[in-house]
């Protein structure tokens, strides 16, 4: 009886390998084609935002110092002591009166707003003369970037601004990779020699202390799975990751993954990509980050909330000086430039003024909303609108300041 048992379990036996390699295939080809639809078809959630008019400076307008340097907080200007470099620095000499600035680029196409680095002389409050510093030439006039006002949310309150991987500095690029998956450009979406390191790791400190998920796994988890930790959401993920790397280029998903990463918090707001984590922490666009600032974001990717330079500047120490040694024993570095970065100082930042708070629509309604900068006000924002122009000085805040709306369109949203 247990011959003729184990005899037909045998012969059973290729019928059901059989069966569940046509399940499995069929499993695999569904979630491919989802993936492939899902993926290239993407779409990031972006707040619009809703601008004040920029400020226009030129010979002879009357404005006190201290309103304009209260508008340059607003606008995430920050003061230096010694000469002006970067975009978004400034430096005051009270004694002579001389303002110098290192103007950043209008987010609005058709400005005529240009990085540059300018100089003012005020005197009395008044500016007297204006001057290009780079050309030493006079100027009839310059304007500031327009200040945000307020921003619509759609379901995601969070900050994230798109860019290209030509938008980023290489640094930065091979920081995150030597972080996070330094054989990104040699595995297919799966590493398993990273996988064992991590079990190895995890198993002689007997706790969990190393992951073994590629970037390209991080970013089908984020586009497209929860974050339940399960065996059975793995091996999808295992299988997402396996797919993306199948359909699309290795800078294709770096360029993904750095606008989708999350990177902590700004009070309500959650700050997505390595854009607006520049800006927040350092103030900066990410092509004017230094080498010791570029290793303090890569090193937040693994707990973005535990080593944040706002709140906790101690820990986010020992973890850039982490990456800056891998980025070193991966010859990304010098040793002279490994040697400077370690020495530089993290400065915990002030932020410009609280900006809004957390709306949510009422349950059940497809309602935008728009949220005052300053006073968190709400804004209803009707489906049909579409707005040209907007006077809404007194709702916002901010008195005696046009308004300006920026893709505020119904499908855009």
């Amino acid at each position: 009886m247990r011959r003729i048992f184990w005899g037909s379990a045998f012969a059973a036996f290729p019928l059901v390998l059989l069966l569940a390699a046509i399940v499995g295939w069929q499993f695999y080809r569904q979630l491919e084609n989802e993936v492939v639809a899902r993926f290239s078809s993407h779409q990031w959630e972006v707040p619009s935002k809703i601008y004040a008019e920029p400020l226009l400076l030129y010979p002879g307008v009357r404005i006190e110092a201290e309103r304009l340097f209260a508008h340059l907080a607003r606008l995430d200007y920050r003061p230096v002591s010694g000469t002006v470099q970067t975009r978004g620095e400034y430096q005051y000499t009270q004694k002579t009166g001389s303002l110098e600035l290192s103007l950043r680029e209008s987010p609005f196409l058709q400005s005529i707003v240009h990085a540059r680095r300018v100089s003012l002389l005020l005197r009395e409050g008044r500016i007297e003369r204006l001057t290009d510093l780079d050309e030493g030439s006079p100027l009839p006039f310059v304007e500031l970037e327009p200040e945000v006002v307020a921003g619509v949310y759609d379901r995601a309150w969070g900050e994230r601004r798109v860019i290209k991987l030509y938008d980023v500095p290489s640094q930065l690029v091979k920081a995150l990779l030597a972080a996070e998956d330094h054989r990104f450009f040699e595995h297919e979406g799966v590493d398993l020699w990273r996988i064992l390191g991590a079990i190895r790791a995890n198993l002689l400190a007997r706790r969990p202390v190393q992951g073994g998920s590629t970037l390209t796994q991080q970013l089908v988890k984020n586009f497209f799975l929860s974050q339940e930790k399960v065996f059975s959401r793995k091996v999808v993920e295992i299988c997402m990751a396996t797919i993306v790397e199948m359909h699309y280029s290795k800078l294709e998903i770096l360029e993904n993954y750095l606008n989708e990463i999350y990177l902590g918090q700004n009070g309500a707001k959650g700050i997505f990509g390595m854009w607006e984590a520049a800006r927040v922490y350092f103030g900066k666009e990410p092509r004017d980050l230094t080498l010791g600032e570029v290793a303090v974001l890569a090193g937040m990717v693994k707990s973005p909330n535990i080593y944040s330079p706002l709140r906790h500047p101690d820990r986010i120490i020992p973890r850039r000086n982490y990456v800056l040694q891998r980025m070193r024993e991966l010859g990304h570095v010098s040793a002279e430039e490994y040697e400077a970065a370690l020495k530089e100082r993290i400065v915990p930042r002030t932020l410009p003024p609280a900006k809004g708070s957390r709306i949510k629509p009422p349950c059940g309604q497809n309602q935008r909303y728009a949220s005052s900068q300053r006073t968190g006000s709400k804004i209803d924002v009707p489906e049909d609108v579409s707005w040209s122009f907007w006077e809404t000085s007194s709702l916002l805040g901010v008195p005696d300041a046009k308004v300006r709306p920026v893709s505020i369109q119904p499908s855009s949203l």
